[in-house]
Order: C-alpha cells, then structure tokens, then sequence
C-alpha cells in the first residue's frame, strides 16, 4: 500500500514559517538595504548642510562662524542620522512585515499589526498625533511593500520607501529650519526638536558685559542678546531689536557671558537678576 508523497505532518514540517521567510527575504535584501542606508546618511548630511546656511545667511553668516564647520556638521548629522534611523528603521521593519503578511494573504494579521503600531505609538508618547503618523507610516510604507512583492520587485520597494523616507525627514527638517530663522531673527530662543533630537543650529539668550572696565572705544551692550556660537576665540552673538538688527563679532576672552536658560526672548525688558523678561 502506498504512502502520499506528503502527508499533513509531512507538509508542515517542509514548510518554512512566516518568521523565517520574512528573515530570509530581509537577508536577501541586506546589500540593498545596506546600500540604501549609506545613500541615505549622505544625502541627509547635504541636506542638513544647506538647511544651517539657510539659517545663518539671513544673520549675515556663515556656519563656520558659529563653529559649525564640516567635521562638527558631519559629526552632528551622523548624530541625527542615528534618530531617523533608530524611529523610522522600527516603523519600516514593521512595514516590511505588514505587506509581507499582505502578501501572503494574511490580511487580518496585518490590520492588526498596523492598528498595534498606531497605538502602541500614541500610548508611547502619550500623543495621538503620533499615533496617527505612526498609522499613516506603517500603512503606506506596508501598502508600498506589499505591491512590490505583488510585482515581484521588492527591491524597488526598499528603493522607494528609502526616498520617501528621505523627503519627509527633509520637509520635517525644512519646516525646523525656517521656523528657528524666524525665531532667532526675532529674538527669541529656538526650540524646535526633531525626532528627539535638537538641530545643528542654535542660539540662547545671554547676558553680556564686558570683561574689563568699559572705555569710549567699546560699544555699549544691550541688555540681552542671543548667543549663536563661538570660533577661533570669537563670539557671535546677535542684536535682534529694532532698528538694531545685526550680528556681533566680539572677542570671547574679552567678554563676560550669562547663559540665562529659562529666557525665550531677548526682547522682553529685564526685571532682576538672571532674566531678561
């Protein structure tokens, strides 16, 4: 009596797990992905380079000035290239499992997964807009990765989450960016944070006096001003009033400094000591 070439058990031990073939295909992908996350850390790191002089060139300066030179800025964007790659490197593995599941006809499970994501994210960050990013995220990145498996080009799909994830970490940087020029042209501290970490740029409102007694030749200070970085012994600091507006450059050595860390505005009067409104 002959025996079927598979029976269930038979067939169950011969075929691979979902785990397992999602493991394999992130393997086969690896080069690909490599590839895509190097492109990606250089491209963030030109586009950070040209959002820090956007800043500064209002002010009538340059990112050296400030002490952003190249290797501060290359050390700064590899920081921020940790972050995008630490939240968005999560939220595309979940992707990439959800439109495998789709893939395999698993739809239930990837609803699930999605929804699990979308509040998992909001009860994280205790925010229900994050939630929904974290929902629009991993159910477009999951509907991208799905029709490329669909198409048989899931190479193409790593490809296209890739530049998607690379414009909108650059509109997020963007909008941070003309945010704090605004901010700083008007006084005012800067603190926009993106994915938890600060932008390269930043300015704080400082009191400042000169060290030694003041003479004729030195210009009167103002109560306040904005602090916008130190290079090669010199401050810059910037004078955002008024009829004011400019940038100072002012030997640091010569200066006596005061950090005053809960001032948003240079341009509120002072009222005592340690503030400047």
């Amino acid at each position: 009596m002959s025996t079927p070439a598979n029976t269930p058990s038979t067939a169950s031990a011969n075929t691979p797990s979902t785990a397992s073939e999602l493991l394999k295909q992130l393997r086969d992908s690896a080069g690909v992905i490599g590839l895509g996350v190097g492109a990606l850390g250089a491209l963030l790191y030109v586009v950070l380079s040209y959002l820090v002089a956007r800043v500064y060139a209002p002010l009538g300066l340059t990112p050296t000035e400030v002490g952003l030179d190249q290797a501060t800025l290359l050390l700064r964007s590899a920081t921020a290239f940790a972050g995008v790659v630490g939240l968005y490197g999560s939220l595309v593995l979940l992707a990439y499992v959800v439109g495998e599941l789709g893939f395999r006809g698993q739809f239930s499970a990837a609803a699930l997964l999605i929804i699990a994501s979308c509040v998992g994210g909001a009860a994280l960050f205790r925010d229900w807009h994050i939630g929904l990013g974290v929902l629009l995220v991993v159910g477009g990145f999951g509907l991208t990765m799905f029709s490329a498996a669909q198409a048989n080009h899931r190479t193409v799909g790593w490809i296209a989450v890739a530049a998607i994830t690379l414009y909108g970490c650059s509109g997020v940087l963007r909008d941070a960016a003309n945010s704090d020029r605004g901010r700083i042209l008007g006084g005012t501290r800067p603190e926009n944070v993106v994915y938890g970490l600060r932008p390269p740029w930043s300015a704080e409102v400082v009191r400042v006096a000169w060290a030694e007694a003041p003479s004729p030749r030195k210009p009167q200070l103002p109560p306040c001003l904005l602090y916008l970085g130190e290079a090669s012994g010199t401050s810059v600091l910037f004078d955002a009033r008024s009829g004011h507006r400019r940038a100072l450059r002012l030997p640091t050595s010569k200066l006596l400094i005061e950090v005053l860390p809960t001032t948003h505005s240079m341009l509120a009067p002072p009222r005592g000591k340690g503030s400047c409104g």
